[in-house]
């Protein structure tokens, strides 16, 4: 099979309840540097409250996923498919590297995920930037999504808000006010 197939059966294991089975498969897959896998793990050690494990995934995995898009064979479509999710590595990595006290490299990951039409790394940037006390640069930032976007990232906050804890379940709220003040 390949590590789109696997990637596929890993999620329909998440989807029947095997979690510890659908958890290790996305490990496995993220270190064969398949971008799906990769933003799951990321995402998943968030969740967990684990940001340092997040940010070690990425440090680990992410110089493959280039390396796997190109080696992969793939044709053209689910190229561009696998470079889609690349932003979102990029995003999700962001919060671990600012979880853990390196807002530089989250303020650079957003950047670059940004670049390529990215609404969370925009209202990421404006998390950060708002509790760095720059509250024009977060108005801006937020001022970048449309009203639909701002309403997608709202919601994936708020189910970060249920199911995280601590730091995670902090920024999302962070998050969820910013957006909905810019709302108004």
């Amino acid at each position: 099979m390949s590590l789109i197939e696997d990637y596929n059966q890993a999620w329909i294991l998440l989807q029947q309840g095997h979690l510890d089975e659908a958890r290790a498969e996305f490990e496995r897959l993220a270190a064969a540097g398949q971008p799906h896998a990769l933003a799951w793990v990321i995402w998943a050690r968030l969740l967990d409250g684990e940001p340092g494990a997040a940010r070690d995934a990425w440090q680990q995995h992410a110089p493959l996923v280039p390396l796997w898009i190109a080696g992969s064979g793939l044709d053209a479509r689910l190229t561009a498919r696998m470079w889609a999710q690349w932003p979102n590595c990029q995003g999700n990595a962001g919060i671990a590297f600012a979880a853990t006290g390196d807002d530089v490299q989250a303020e650079r990951l957003w950047r670059q995920a940004a670049v390529f039409g990215s609404a969370e790394a925009h209202a990421f940037r404006a998390v950060l930037a708002q509790r760095q006390g720059k509250a024009d640069l977060a108005e801006s930032l937020v001022g970048l999504l449309e009203p639909s976007q701002r309403a997608q990232v709202g919601a994936v906050m708020a189910e970060v808000g249920q199911q995280a804890g601590g730091w995670f379940a902090a920024w999302a709220e962070d998050c969820r006010h910013l957006l909905d003040a810019s709302s108004r």
